[in-house]
C-alpha cells in the first residue's frame, strides 16, 4: 500500500499535520522513518483517522479553478432554518426578560406591603487600639 508523508496524510484525511504528528509521537499510529521523513501507511492512517466527510485536499481549495463563493447544495435551506431558529430564540429571550421584570416588580410590591418587624440592633462601637484575640 502507499506510504504517505505527514503533509500528504493531512491532506488525504482532513486532519491537521500537528494532529497526525502528535499521534505518531504518542504511539497511536505506526510509522517508519526514512531520514528525517515520517512515512505512514495509508491503511494505518485510515484505521486511526477515518477520512472526514468534508475533507478537501488543500491544493483544490487554493487553486484558481475552484470558486470559493459557491456554497454546498442545501446550504441556503440550512441558513434559512438557522435564522428562523435564532429569531425564535431571541423572542424567547425577550419574553424571559419581560417575565423577570414582572417578578422584580412583584417582589418590590411585596416588600413594601410586608412590614419589617425585626428588632433593631445598634451596632457596637468600634474598639480602639489593638487587642490580642485571646484577651477580652
Amino acid at each position: 500500500m502507499a506510504r504517505l508523508t505527514i503533509g500528504q496524510a493531512s491532506r488525504s484525511s482532513g486532519y491537521s499535520k500537528s494532529t497526525i504528528s502528535r499521534a505518531c509521537k504518542e504511539g497511536k499510529i505506526s510509522f517508519t522513518r526514512e531520514g528525517n521523513t515520517i512515512l505512514i501507511e495509508q491503511s494505518e492512517l485510515d484505521r486511526v483517522f477515518p477520512a472526514k466527510r468534508d475533507a478537501t485536499p488543500r491544493q483544490n481549495v487554493l487553486s484558481n479553478e475552484s470558486n470559493i463563493t459557491t456554497q454546498p447544495p442545501g446550504t441556503d435551506g440550512e441558513i434559512t432554518a438557522l435564522r428562523a431558529e435564532l429569531e425564535a430564540a431571541k423572542q424567547m429571550l425577550d419574553r424571559e426578560r419581560q417575565f423577570i421584570e414582572i417578578l422584580k416588580d412583584q417582589l418590590d410590591t411585596m416588600k413594601r406591603l410586608i412590614p419589617d418587624n425585626r428588632p433593631q440592633v445598634e451596632a457596637a462601637p468600634p474598639r480602639r487600639g489593638f487587642r490580642w484575640p485571646w484577651q477580652s
